[in-house]
């Protein structure tokens, strides 16, 4: 309540434009409003995928967290992600990977897979 009293929290109900550039879409499996953060750099979207896709290892569709509220709604906002991903060519920003910071993507025979994996200091250096 303090925060909403000054003015500094801001709930919202649907994907919008949170800033120029900022894109935010909502997703209810693992928690109920998740939100991820699409943002537009010179013309290339990353997507901080947070616990949607914690790690590369759970880019596989069937491969969610254990703890995920609802993982059948999970299943289905992957889905959703995994489109919106692949018609905006998004680069991925991964929250919990040790290996990985972000990735392309491709689909394969078997699904939807990390193409090419790198920094984000990697990729501004191109």
């Amino acid at each position: 309540m303090p925060l909403q009293e000054h003015n500094v929290l801001h709930l919202f109900e649907e994907e919008h434009e949170l800033l120029p550039n900022v894109q935010v879409k909502l997703f209810d499996g693992h928690t109920k409003g998740q939100v991820i953060p699409i943002v537009n750099v010179s013309g290339q979207n990353f997507a901080y995928t947070a616990d949607l896709f914690p790690s590369v290892a759970h880019l596989p569709m069937p491969y969610i967290m254990s703890y995920d509220t609802q993982p059948l709604v999970t299943l289905e906002d992957r889905k959703h992600f995994f489109k919106d991903a692949m018609e905006n060519n998004y680069i991925l920003f991964f929250e919990h990977d040790l290996y990985h910071e972000c990735c392309t993507l491709q689909e394969t025979e078997k699904g939807i897979r990390a193409k090419e994996t790198f920094t984000l200091n990697e990729f501004f250096k191109r």
